[in-house]
């Protein structure tokens, strides 16, 4: 998870734009993360799926993007010898 901090690095020291929500290492943009708002209402499920949990980064796994990009890396460690999540 990542939230809005400077001077950080992704995975293998990639670039990483916080404030963004630029991941060119994967790549993931601002487009592929659920608005910024905070989770304000746990009794509300909207709320709690589509907003951000203390100001982290929500991505959004509603896209068919992110949904993939998520199976390619699941599918890499998977290649890589992983045997169960």
């Amino acid at each position: 998870m990542t939230g809005d901090w400077s001077g950080v690095s992704g995975t293998g020291g990639s670039s990483v734009d916080t404030y963004n929500k630029g991941y060119p290492a994967v790549p993931y943009g601002s487009g592929d993360f659920h608005d910024t708002c905070a989770i304000n209402n746990y009794n509300d499920a909207n709320n709690v799926r589509n907003c951000e949990l203390t100001g982290l980064h929500d991505l959004n796994q509603g896209s068919d993007y992110v949904r993939g990009k998520i199976i390619d890396f699941l599918n890499n460690l998977v290649a890589d010898g992983a045997s169960g999540f």
